[in-house]
């Protein structure tokens, strides 16, 4: 069952038209089910219209012909629930969740988020173990409590400990359904051994060898499952940096190198004498409060960048670094430490500048990677010293990301020609 893209056209808005035409060929290549508005489908972008629109569109497409899942994750348990009536309005059959992304939450505020859910939601719920995205890996236990919630009847696993989600699935598969494990040999064997679910995830940008993988291990051909399993896991392998640097050559018009703090090694492999400084910043997260922080707060010269969100959280970071540990070679990935010295330092600005934040609990400290200059500009446009080649990156990201790369693109194919950009190059650090 694959996470469906939300296409947009270049307006920014949804593009229905185009949607319909990705649900027919979907359709068309065999699929066995649909997931909208999933982590591919980029749910945190949809304002609530486009949400609906979404949902209806699909929803009347499809046309019952096959089951349609709605991602339905959220900051909040409310957000969570409306997204999911939603869901049921358009008849989708049942609801993909998260834990709330960002916040870290504890177990205890995961059990009772997808709780409070499952109660309002009139759709069977789906719980999605999503590491990447929320920075926690569900310890079986706490798995084992929401497949106790009413509701709950199936898992989707995207961690990467293979070990754990081995045990999970071999003690909670007679409970729940469970989607999990690549379209490889082993997901082939487990499907045919041991009665694996199947797999949500990926937009099927193979077609019919996904669900025709599934489809001949049903029917008893295994050695073709086997074949289709082992002829998706090379491409997957070939679309791999850290496997095309050593065994796979990988050749495209344009380069665009957009790795955050990862971009300086690639730059260092292409030659390129690009001046990227990799840096962790620290970012600390409070307790709930009642409003007090209408507007961003900042303070340059003091390293403050203080607000509050709608729940009543605040957020307090402003440059403070984390330790960085970086390794050498193209797809090394950098450690970061936390620095509880630079935390102490930070609240204490926060205190100074709004003296109520010295009376709030803090709940959590986490870190976000990002690169700097020199000059402290975000740098975008051609790499000087490599054909074909453009960089996206430098301060700033974390805010003007989305501008930055939409800009690039613009560069690329020759639609900015009344901007000035050259203060942004990667040029002016040439000579």
């Amino acid at each position: 069952m694959p996470a469906i893209t939300t296409p947009f056209d270049k307006s920014g808005d949804l593009d229905l038209t185009a949607l319909r035409g990705l649900v027919d060929w979907l359709l068309d290549q065999g699929m066995h089910g649909l997931i909208v508005a999933g982590t591919t489908g980029e749910w945190y972008t949809l304002s609530p219209r486009e949400r609906g629109d979404l949902f209806r569109t699909v929803s009347e497409q499809v046309g019952g012909r096959v089951p349609v899942i709605a991602g339905c994750s959220a900051f909040t348990a409310d957000q969570a629930i409306d997204n999911a009536r939603v869901a049921a309005d358009y008849n989708f059959d049942g609801i993909l969740l998260t834990p709330p992304p960002y916040v870290v939450p504890s177990d205890r505020e995961i059990v009772a988020f997808y709780q409070s859910v499952a109660k309002e939601s009139a759709l069977p719920v789906c719980v999605y173990n999503w590491p990447p995205g929320t920075n926690v890996d569900m310890s079986l236990e706490l798995i084992r409590q929401l497949t106790d919630i009413d509701k709950v009847v199936a898992l989707k696993m995207s961690t990467a400990d293979i070990g754990g989600l081995c045990e999970l699935f071999f003690e909670l598969k007679h409970k729940v359904r469970i989607f999990c494990f690549a379209s490889t040999r082993l997901g082939v064997s487990l499907v045919r051994h041991s009665g694996l679910d199947g797999t949500m995830g990926a937009a099927a940008v193979l077609g019919s060898d996904h669900p025709d993988m599934y489809n001949a291990t049903w029917a008893g051909d295994h050695e073709q499952a086997e074949w289709q399993g082992n002829n998706q896991w090379q491409i997957e392998l070939a679309s791999c940096p850290a496997v095309a640097e050593e065994k796979t050559t990988v050749s495209g018009d344009v380069v665009v190198i957009a790795a955050g703090a990862s971009s300086p090694s690639k730059l260092e492999y292409l030659g390129s004498q690009v001046p990227l400084k990799p840096i962790a910043l620290q970012m600390n997260v409070t307790e709930r409060i009642k409003p007090l922080v209408l507007h961003l707060v900042q303070h340059i010269g003091k390293r403050l960048s203080l607000k509050q969100t709608v729940e009543g959280n605040m957020l307090i970071g402003g440059g403070w670094l984390a330790n960085l540990r970086l390794e050498s070679g193209l797809s090394a990935s950098p450690g970061v430490d936390i620095l509880p010295a630079n935390i102490c330092a930070n609240l204490r600005v926060a205190e100074n500048v709004v003296p109520e934040v010295g009376n709030v609990h803090l709940l959590r400290t986490w870190t976000g990677l990002a690169c700097v200059t020199p000059d402290h500009f975000p740098v975008f446009g051609p790499v000087p010293e490599v054909k074909n080649c453009f960089i996206v990156s430098g301060d700033l990201s974390f805010t003007y990301g989305p501008t930055l790369s939409r800009m690039v693109s613009q560069l690329i194919c020759g639609e900015i020609t009344d901007l000035a950009v050259d203060m942004y190059s990667p040029g002016r650090f040439s000579g």
